[in-house]
């Protein structure tokens, strides 16, 4: 299918894989999208243009800081992403018909006509996926170009419910582009007094034959004097001011012709700076209206289908799209002068210059002809088994195309020789086309693991950001290939069983989870230094793991907490400098009567060892950064050794040239990998997975997570 991006400020037409369908979505064939004026496209490719120009002291700043904390290397990456340029998908308004829905999508079917909202989801392209609280339905096919506007109409409806607007009151718009354009057409059919401004004699024309009595140019007109004897020298009741509106103290002027405790009504996000005294002197309220409506950035309401409670929140974006579609289906507004003119996704050119040359309102992109669909999503019936093969060159996807994937496991994935990264799969499809732009012959998908059941790599490589299940696991291996985990193998036990009986019954196959850290030079030197211990090993590991926002907990990759995630790790490294297995746990968590720190976030789990050795992790969101992340102090044999950030390692009765600091942590991600692939090329080599005590940490995680949750305790394991 074809997709519009902006790739280093030039707008680019790529085909591209239909997007994947989630649970809480819909697949959508577009029919036609919409392109506004004043912020729309052509803005967006102007403005990105000079980004990467701007605040040059500020990034100066932070790439010194960058190479104080990770070295020469990674930095060097950083700005080679940023030069390259982000490819940026585009679009926010659409409508089409739907062609494929999700399992927990209870209001549209297959066929249904919709109008789509949101940047990133309703984009330009052949074929869309969009969860379901932003699609509204549209009665038939014939409305279908008119409620491409329906997203921006969306807007402008809540700048209008923002505002409070009465009937019979008086209201003036600061800017008649594209939005500015349907909040005063909204307005007046609200029964209010319309007032329009802006400094384009073209837009003010356009308004007044749409219908608005009263318009005026910001440099032709006296607008505090037309306002005074419009209202009688009282005012206007309220000012909204659009962020198409370009004008030069334009808060000033605002200020000036709104009456005594009156609005100010600011859409979207601008800088203002406001006069203290005139605003003291007539109370005047000052109010944003961000996009949509109730439930913008709120992913269970977007992504997860969660509405809000229709007694409490009466207009939701979702519901004030269903109001403009309404509209639109009744007549009740006239949108024609946004739609008189029509061209095909190959012809953006041409659609943007229309913008720039007639300052139209915008323009409608036809989708209906010459319409191009990409491949398919893969739907698992088919199953195709062969014999693993070791091979000398080796081809290799990746699931999840994370900043994380970017920066640090690919590059040192493409520098292994005979191993060629083959196809990059992500479910947003920029991601995919920004990281495939550093490995030239790569391809890019919109998908998920059931896109490698049919796929030629040899090797798959799953970023710690990506959603894979245990049955997608052992799908893939089935299909002869080996999988690297660069994430703990989050499962339940039951999931876990059914691996390690797939394992019983394939030996051959190859998985394996990125613990890393035991694989980092200094924990190779610590693991040394305690081979000839006699006593059991004390270990206090201090994981200091940030404050996360509560509003990314609503991912699903928080379900479990940080327990599943990140704690398996450290768990790991106790079974591997103790070389034995655990017996016990016992686990002390916070509690918090706010519920800001989580009890996943903040415990204290201390695990007791066959030999006798007691390892502790005392696991916290709530300390201070500049602290350091991570610090492990182990005692034996009356020495101690104490490890800060993989950065500084320093014994106490130990050998003098133990003591070791370096400028660049290694946490022995670059050495797993290598053994990883060397593993699967020769066939003698040791593999770098224990399926044993892969065991033993996931049912200490398991544990852990239990205890944590019901406020601590103890087990036996």
């Amino acid at each position: 299918m074809r997709q519009l991006f902006l790739e280093r400020g030039i707008l680019s037409i790529k085909e591209v894989c239909e997007p994947k369908l989630d649970d809480y979505s819909v697949i959508v064939s577009v029919h036609y999208s919409f392109i506004s004026s004043g912020k729309g496209l052509a803005n967006i490719v102007a403005a990105n243009q000079e980004l990467f120009y701007e605040n040059v002291p500020t990034k100066v700043k932070k790439i010194l800081e960058i190479v104080t904390q990770h070295g020469v290397d990674y930095t060097a990456k950083i700005i080679k992403d940023k030069l390259a340029g982000k490819i940026i998908p585009l679009g926010q308004s659409c409508s089409g018909q739907v062609i494929a829905v999700g399992k927990e999508v209870k209001k549209f079917r297959v066929g249904d006509f919709v109008a789509c909202a949101g940047p990133g989801l309703a984009n330009h392209a052949d074929v869309v996926c969009v969860p379901q609280n932003l699609i509204t339905p549209i009665k038939d096919e014939s409305l279908l170009k008119t409620s491409s506007l329906t997203a921006v109409g969306a807007m402008a409806l809540q700048s209008i419910r923002r505002a409070n607007l009465q009937l019979g009151e008086s209201v003036c718009i600061f800017g008649l582009e594209t939005l500015g354009h349907l909040i005063a057409q909204l307005a007046r059919i609200s029964g209010c007094k319309v007032v329009g401004v802006d400094h384009n004699p073209e837009l003010v024309l356009n308004a007044q034959q749409s219908g608005i009595p009263y318009t005026y140019n910001f440099s032709q007109d006296n607008l505090m004097q037309s306002i005074e004897l419009l209202t009688n020298s009282v005012g206007v009741d309220c000012v909204i001011i659009t962020p198409d509106c370009a004008q030069d103290n334009i808060i000033n002027d605002a200020l000036k012709i709104v009456r005594k405790k009156g609005r100010i009504v600011i859409v979207e996000n601008r800088d203002i700076q406001l006069k203290k005294n005139l605003i003291g002197q007539k109370e005047i309220d000052v109010l944003f209206s961000l996009s949509y409506g109730p439930g913008r950035y709120d992913p269970l309401y977007e992504y997860k289908g969660q509405d809000y409670p229709y007694s409490y929140v009466r207009w939701t974006e979702n519901r004030n799209m269903e109001v403009f579609a309404n509209l639109i289906e009744t007549n009740q507004i006239d949108l024609s002068g946004f739609i008189k003119n029509e061209f095909g996704l190959n012809d953006i050119s041409k659609a943007i210059e229309n913008i720039n040359q007639n300052n139209s309102l915008g323009v409608v992109l036809n989708y209906m002809d010459d319409k191009k669909l990409g491949c398919m999503p893969y739907n698992g019936e088919e199953k195709i088994t062969f014999i693993p093969a070791f091979k000398d060159s080796m081809r290799v996807g990746i699931i999840g195309a994370s900043k994380f994937m970017q920066l640090n496991l690919m590059p040192i994935i493409s520098k292994l020789n005979n191993v060629i990264i083959d196809t990059i799969v992500d479910r947003d499809m920029a991601n995919s086309l920004n990281a495939a732009k550093f490995y030239p012959g790569s391809l890019a998908y919109a998908g998920n693991a059931g896109l490698f059941s049919e796929n030629n790599c040899n090797v798959v490589v799953v970023s710690p950001s990506a959603d894979i299940t245990t049955e997608e696991v052992i799908s893939i291996l089935e299909r002869g290939k080996a999988i690297f985990m660069a994430k703990s193998l989050e499962t339940n036990l039951i999931d876990f069983k059914q691996l390690k009986q797939f394992f019983l019954k394939n030996k051959n196959s190859y998985l394996c989870v990125g613990y890393h850290r035991t694989y980092s030079p200094f924990i190779q030197k610590i693991k040394k230094a305690i081979a000839n211990r006699n006593s059991p090993l004390m270990i206090q590991y201090r994981f200091n793991a940030g404050f996360i926002p509560k509003e990314q907990r609503m991912q699903s990759e928080w379900k479990s907490g940080r327990i599943m995630i990140q704690a398996p790790h450290i768990f790991d490294l106790f079974c591997y400098l103790t070389g034995t297995k655990p017996i016990s746990v016992s686990v002390e968590s916070l509690k918090h009567q706010s519920n800001v720190a989580f009890p996943t976030d903040n415990f204290c789990a201390t695990v007791s060892f066959e030999d006798g050795s007691v390892c502790s992790l005392l696991f916290t969101s709530l300390g201070h950064m500049d602290l350091g992340k991570e610090r492990m102090e182990l005692f034996f044999d009356s020495k101690s050794i104490i490890m800060e950030d993989y950065v500084s390692l320093v014994g106490y009765g130990v050998s003098p040239t133990f003591d070791e600091r370096v400028k660049v942590p290694d946490q022995g991600y670059e050495k797993l990998i290598t053994s990883f692939f060397e593993s699967i090329k020769n066939e003698k080599s040791e593999m770098p997975f224990n399926l044993e005590r892969l065991a033993t940490v996931t049912d200490l995680a398991l544990t852990v997570d239990q205890l944590v949750c019901q406020g601590g305790g103890e087990l036996e394991l």
